[in-house]
């Protein structure tokens, strides 16, 4: 039994080198049964509009983010001259 826990607490923590996102509410909700897809069915055109849609804006937000990071990091210099 001891093994089975540590198994599944495993599998709840990322591993060295995973990924796992830091937006819980992002990724809530996206899977609903009503937006499941059916294997083979294909998206209507505003559904892949809209999903495209959703990556860029998360993709802007991830860079808005990283560009912010390395703006707290960066040390300003004084002339030399």
């Amino acid at each position: 039994k001891q093994q089975e826990s540590d198994e599944q607490q495993s599998e709840q923590t990322p591993e060295d080198g995973e990924l796992e996102s830091t937006d819980e509410g992002m990724n809530k909700g996206k899977d609903s049964p009503s937006e499941v897809k059916e294997e083979g069915e294909r998206l209507s055109e505003s559904e892949a509009d809209r999903l495209l849609q959703l990556i860029r804006d998360k993709e802007q937000q991830r860079r808005k983010t990283l560009a912010a990071r390395r703006a707290e990091n960066r040390t300003t210099t004084e002339k030399d001259w």
